[in-house]
């Protein structure tokens, strides 16, 4: 049985507290636990939608909305992406945790780990920065929460094709309540407070640790470097999941089914196979 430093192991399936996977030394090649729970899947490999507009999208007469879509779907890429490496991460550990013919512990499996690490992280922080002249879905958020009035009732339901029309004010409550007759900012500012919250540790421990070599940390400086745990980093990446399907709707009047993909192809046939 392949087991980890806490006496976790794949057949675990009760909650248990977060553990730390970063610490003072930087990225700690020993995970407390690597079999994590699946999530909701979508049908193809770029993360499916119900498209309630029928066919392509097609420009709008509000080149502001337009600009918000071309981001939306740069953000849309990176976070399937991110659910992707995070689909084939736990599955290699899968696979590994079933064969007890290999060894507990590796420098391949530490090299997979920093690897994914780095990965994650930095792909989470990307979604949380908010400087002018970058594409994340901060940046995106914060846009929309700043001219809130350009997204209409009118112009949402307006986008819905017959029969689904009949759902498109109810769709769009969610994003206007009140019906007042446009987007309530307060919604996107609380999604986007919410994100910075939900992704805080992460990015910290990314800029920190990944993107740059903090010089307190490096030196053994630092009182209380950043660590950041498993937990932390999976429900960053969830909620960007969950953000992302629900500004879908606003946008492209696409209800998503999930963010992570299932891959169409055998990409475990490469285990199959003697590599020595």
């Amino acid at each position: 049985m392949f087991m980890y430093e806490g006496g976790l192991t794949r057949h675990t399936r009760r909650q248990h507290a977060p553990e730390t996977i970063m610490s003072r030394k930087g990225i700690e090649r020993r995970p407390p636990i690597l079999y994590m729970w699946h999530q909701g899947e979508c049908l193809e490999d770029s993360g499916t939608c119900m498209s309630h507009v029928g066919g392509g999208l097609m420009a709008t007469t509000n080149p502001q909305i337009d600009r918000w879509r071309q981001e939306l779907e740069v953000v849309h890429n990176e976070i399937v992406g991110l659910a992707h490496n995070r689909r084939l991460f736990r599955d290699i550990f899968e696979i590994v945790n079933a064969n007890p013919r290999l060894p507990k512990s590796s420098a391949v499996y530490g090299w997979m780990i920093d690897g994914y690490v780095s990965l994650a992280t930095m792909a989470v922080r990307r979604q949380v920065d908010e400087r002018p002249d970058v594409v994340s879905f901060a940046h995106l958020l914060g846009g929309i929460a700043a001219s809130p009035q350009i997204i209409t009732r009118a112009w949402f339901v307006s986008q819905y094709h017959h029969p689904a029309t009949a759902w498109a004010d109810k769709d769009f409550d969610a994003f206007d309540p009140g019906r007042y007759g446009s987007v309530d900012p307060q919604i996107v500012s609380d999604d986007l407070n919410r994100l910075k919250t939900t992704a805080g540790a992460v990015e910290t421990f990314a800029n920190k640790h990944i993107a740059h070599r903090d010089r307190k940390i490096a030196l053994k400086q630092a009182a209380t470097p950043p660590t950041v745990t498993w937990g932390e980093l999976n429900k960053a990446i969830d909620f960007l999941a969950e953000l992302l399907a629900k500004y879908e709707l606003l946008l492209t009047q696409r209800k998503m089914l999930g963010a992570e993909p299932v891959i169409q192809s055998d990409w475990q046939e490469v285990f199959r196979l003697p590599w020595i």
